[in-house]
Order: C-alpha cells, then structure tokens, then sequence
C-alpha cells in the first residue's frame, strides 16, 4: 500500500501481468522467466525493454532478482540487465 511505503513486486513470468508501477521509495523487480517458469532466456531485446522500464520508475532504490535460473541464465542475464542500466542515459 502506497500510504505505508509497501512495495509492490513487479514481476515477468508466465500468465502473469507486468504491472510496472512503484508504490514506495523502493522497488522489487523479480524475473523468473517468460514461456517457461525458470527455464527461460531473456533476450537483449527484452532486457532493453525492461531497463527502460525500470528507469522510468519513480523510485529511489530498485531490487532486481533473476529466478531464471536453469542453464545458468539468471547470471548471464543479470550481467546483461546492469550493463543496459549501466549504459542508458
């Protein structure tokens, strides 16, 4: 609840919604793939729709976790996801 600083998890995963809203000064942003739960690989193309997404977020602090991970993906992605963050004005 926004009146009490609550966040609001955003999340992309299978038959899941992607609301993208921030409801406190921190925001929790959770990947656990798209077609698959875990077993998922985030394309750059999608990773840079995110990172313009979470930059547009009105929040001072952003939590990322990638649950991704078979084939070690969430590490590959999460590396690829800082980089575009890094890198985006």
């Amino acid at each position: 609840r926004r009146e009490r600083g609550v966040a609001m998890c955003i999340v992309s995963a299978p038959n899941l919604p992607e609301y993208v809203v921030a409801t406190a000064p921190h925001a929790f942003v959770r990947f656990h793939g798209k077609g698959q739960w875990y077993a998922y690989r985030y394309s750059l193309r999608e990773l840079r729709t995110w990172a313009e997404r979470i930059k547009g977020l009105p929040a001072e602090r952003v939590f990322i976790y990638f649950n991704n991970d078979w084939n070690a993906w969430a590490p590959e992605n999460a590396l690829q996801l800082e980089e575009l963050l890094l890198s985006q004005p």
